[in-house]
């Protein structure tokens, strides 16, 4: 069992695993080199993807972000969330400082200020709600910006 399916697209690549379930973002990632292997089957699913903040930080429009710690998953849709959020409101990568994390690091990351934000996927967003409540906010997933299907 792996948590997530950059986990699994690295298994699949090493051939640690002959099988696994992936989203559509570690496909594009794939893409970039020449690899073993093949997709078999597509799904359409929504995910529901977010960018949640400490209300601490100050951040209350995603213009407030600028110079922010924003952490992501390299090579999941977090990360394309990220960089179609960042573009969205008009800003660049170099406005803010990304911060690389692995998923399952998201919620400690936030929760001990290492990050200022943090772009991730549902069950990581509920999560972060239910342990830090008022704390945090988030900007979420909207048709517009990013219909992950």
């Amino acid at each position: 069992k792996l948590q997530t399916g950059k986990l699994v697209t690295d298994a699949l690549v090493s051939g640690e695993v002959e099988l696994g379930t992936i989203v559509d973002t570690n496909i594009t990632f794939l893409s970039f080199q020449p690899h073993p292997v093949r997709v078999v089957r597509t799904l359409g699913v929504r995910t529901d993807e977010g960018l949640w903040f400490r209300t601490a930080s100050g951040i209350k429009t995603p213009a407030d972000l600028r110079g922010k710690r924003i952490g992501y998953a390299p090579a999941t849709t977090s990360h394309l969330f990220l960089s179609r959020f960042l573009d969205h409101a008009g800003l660049r990568w170099n406005e803010v400082s990304p911060v690389p994390l692995q998923p399952t690091a998201v919620q400690s990351a936030l929760a001990g200020g290492i990050v200022d934000g943090v772009a991730t996927w549902d069950p990581w967003g509920t999560n972060i709600r239910r342990e830090q409540g008022d704390r945090v906010d988030s900007f979420r997933n909207h048709e517009g910006l990013y219909p992950s299907r």
